[in-house]
């Protein structure tokens, strides 16, 4: 049986921004988080794939695949700005990719986590912070969650909109981005405390928390 995690350090969609990668696994190994965890998305953007990859392996962070993993290694061409090219992605750095899970189960002090990129098996959707309850009624994806009745917290990225929000018996947590023209930011999920905590990414030197959630 997997122990309880207490804490949780939290890593949005990375999208190439290398050294913030950096400087974010850095600061969450100083504040001595029993587990790191990365929501995907690791291509497209204007830094260096291969280094985040290196960077994810080397620190042992648990990370999942998202829509731009899976689109680079399934389309021939990306049209999207700062589109990965698959012929700069390193062998190491392909094999990586190829095995991202698309969910990890992680047991916490307060119950059951999925992590995942969007909403469990699907990549592609997301709950925002103006998504009203009606909308989160609608949405089948979320209510397959709800009712399996397995899951605490459901722990993702996708949106690039740091979140934390109630649902029924769920708790969404999106972990933002590191994407520097979408408010890049990193979080800490203290169980113990029942907080969340966020630090926006000023820039590569320059870290300040911007708020801490009760959960």
């Amino acid at each position: 049986m997997l122990p309880l995690c207490k804490s949780i350090g939290l890593i949005g969609d990375v999208h190439c921004e290398h050294q913030s990668l950096a400087v974010v696994i850095d600061e969450l190994n100083r504040r001595h988080v029993e587990v790191m965890i990365c929501t995907g998305d690791i291509p497209t953007g204007p830094g260096d794939i291969n280094t985040c990859c290196d960077l994810l392996q080397t620190h042992q962070i648990k990370t999942i695949r998202g829509n731009h993993d899976r689109w680079l290694m399934s389309l021939p061409v990306m049209t999207l700005p700062h589109a990965t090219p698959p012929a700069v992605v390193k062998k190491k750095s392909w094999r990586f990719l190829e095995s991202l899970p698309v969910t990890i189960e992680l047991p916490t002090q307060s119950g059951l986590a999925l992590v995942c990129h969007g909403l469990g098996q699907y990549d592609m959707q997301s709950v925002m912070p103006e998504s009203s309850d009606r909308e989160l009624d609608e949405n089948p994806c979320l209510q397959e969650l709800v009712e399996s009745g397995r899951y605490r917290w459901i722990i993702n990225g996708h949106s690039h909109h740091r979140m934390v929000r109630s649902y029924q018996s769920l708790t969404i947590i999106n972990a933002g981005t590191l994407r520097r023209d979408h408010d890049p930011c990193f979080s800490v999920i203290d169980f113990e405390r029942g907080r969340v905590t966020y630090w926006d990414l000023l820039d590569l030197t320059t870290i300040s928390q911007s708020a801490e959630l009760a959960i």
